[in-house]
């Protein structure tokens, strides 16, 4: 039988008490911090308050969003606008839009995953947008080198 404990303040006293963590709703995840302890091992924190859930997710949530922002800019930039590489980003954002829909979903305010999903459709508008520019762009170029040629 694994032995689980909850923390909790009483009266100016900490008191640790024995409780079934299974039974209580919150969110879990795995602590990043490296540094270790003596006699203490964390494999998996359980988030109860949901204040802390909630600012918990939403810095994941930007930090992701701003890697596929990143990414995006990458390949929009660099890559000369190659056709397949943002319908691979544009891809890959609607599977993680998804993901956090249905993962985040129950922790996240409804609003807040409101405003998610304009910065997501803006984020896909920007880059379609983007993408037929390059696409013109390259159509243009095309254009000026057969009327070269043709002279």
């Amino acid at each position: 039988m694994e032995k689980t404990y909850r923390l909790n303040k009483e009266k100016k006293k900490k008191k640790i008490k024995p409780c079934n963590l299974k039974k209580i709703d919150g969110y879990v995840f795995t602590p990043k911090n490296k540094i270790k302890y003596p006699g203490i091992t964390v494999k998996k924190f359980k988030a109860v308050n949901p204040e802390l859930i909630e600012n918990l997710l939403k810095k994941k949530v930007k930090k992701k969003l701003e890697l596929y922002l990143q990414y995006l800019f990458y390949l929009l930039n660099e890559t000369d606008g190659e056709p397949g590489a943002t319908d691979m980003v544009l891809d890959d954002l609607a599977r993680y839009q998804q993901m956090v829909k249905n993962c985040y979903q129950k922790y996240l305010g409804e609003q807040y995953m409101m405003e998610l999903e304009k910065q997501i459709e803006y984020i896909k508008f920007c880059a379609k947008q983007r993408e037929q520019e390059l696409y013109q762009m390259r159509w243009m170029e095309q254009m000026n080198q057969e009327w070269k040629r043709s002279r």
